[in-house]
């Protein structure tokens, strides 16, 4: 699933051929949509740490002007919604005298970073930019400790987007899911899995493997239907983030945002000197110290999971063959089976 920005063959074709071979682009590499649906989301997030300022920070107008090099009707938009200029002057100006102009309508104040970040299109900058450098940024700007209702739906809209066979920005514009429902469930420790999601959604899944086993013994209970009853906003809201750090490892390294030579899929996993970074990102198969309270995490221990069970189970079932089967789900006697589906 390379991720290759887009270079026109002829630079000089019409705006509206670009366009066309643009959106053909797009249409062809599903981690572009992904990472282009992540910054639109952002931009309406209001997160703390990736506001207006931010974007203007990371992607400055000497970049963005640069990136657009091959679309002077991208650069003559941005430059014109910024400084006022009129199209056909903005349009005529280099990248270069363009980032000049913008810069200066930035510093006296005759635009400000909202103005700047509504004014850059998102798709384009991230069909012409440095995919590696946009994926940068976000992975090290992201806040991991921080299980607040805006974080978790920011943490299930990730792998709400890794999942989709289809994208938000165009509508009928279909897409190979970055990640497979067995990637995305293989990322998360098992132990950790056991801890943090609810005693009563183990119970349901266990529930309905048991009854695919009566009526099915052949087929295995694949991890999208286990992802079905587990929910993205289930994993958000119960798994720490810096927990989750695994899944988006793994989808940097499926939309090839890294160097060959790297092993650290997402920016920032390598230990770094603390004083570079406030809080690292976890490294994979590496408890994280984040200094997070065991208060904010409150995971359950296996066994208390195992012992609540009996209170939950309905009164029908044999509870002594229930406990074993789920303690067995729960990794105590061995992991569940999490075969794709056929």
């Amino acid at each position: 699933m390379a991720f290759n920005r887009l270079i026109h063959k002829d630079s000089k074709a019409p705006d509206e051929e670009l366009i066309t071979q643009a959106n053909a682009h797009l249409e062809e590499t599903p981690a572009a949509q992904w990472l282009a649906e992540v910054l639109r989301y952002l931009a309406d997030a209001g997160l703390p740490w990736w506001k207006p300022e931010d974007f203007l920070m990371h992607y400055p107008p000497s970049k963005v002007m640069d990136w657009f090099s091959e679309r002077p009707d991208l650069r003559q938009i941005v430059t014109t919604a910024i400084t006022g200029l009129g199209k056909n002057t903005a349009r005529r100006k280099s990248p270069n005298d363009q980032a000049k102009l913008i810069d200066e309508a930035l510093e006296n104040n005759d635009a400000n970073a909202a103005d700047y970040q509504k004014a850059v299109p998102v798709i384009p900058l991230v069909l012409y930019g440095d995919a590696m450098d946009i994926w940068k940024a976000l992975s090290e700007s992201l806040d991991w400790t921080n299980h607040d209702v805006e974080h978790n739906a920011l943490f299930a809209f990730f792998i709400d987007r890794l999942l989709a066979s289809s994208s938000m920005l165009m509508e009928g514009m279909k897409r190979t899911p970055i990640l497979t429902h067995l990637q995305v469930r293989s990322a998360i420790d098992e132990m950790v899995w056991v801890k943090s999601i609810p005693v009563e959604t183990h119970v349901t899944i266990n529930k309905t493997r048991l009854m695919k086993l009566r009526e099915c013994p052949d087929e295995a209970f694949s991890a999208e239907e286990e992802l079905t009853l587990v929910t993205s906003e289930t994993i958000a809201r119960s798994i720490p983030h810096d927990e989750l750090a695994a899944i988006l490892q793994a989808a940097a390294a499926a939309m090839e945002f890294v160097n060959e030579n790297e092993h650290a899929p997402v920016s920032g996993l390598e230990e770094e000197p603390q004083s570079d970074r406030a809080t690292p990102l976890p490294s994979i198969g590496h408890e994280a110290d984040t200094g997070t309270s065991e208060a904010t995490r409150s995971p359950a221990e296996p066994e208390t999971n195992v012992a609540k069970l009996a209170a939950v189970l309905p009164a029908e079932h044999d509870a002594e063959d229930e406990l074993a089967a789920f303690s067995s789900d729960l990794g105590l006697k061995g992991r569940i089976e999490l075969a794709p589906k056929a």
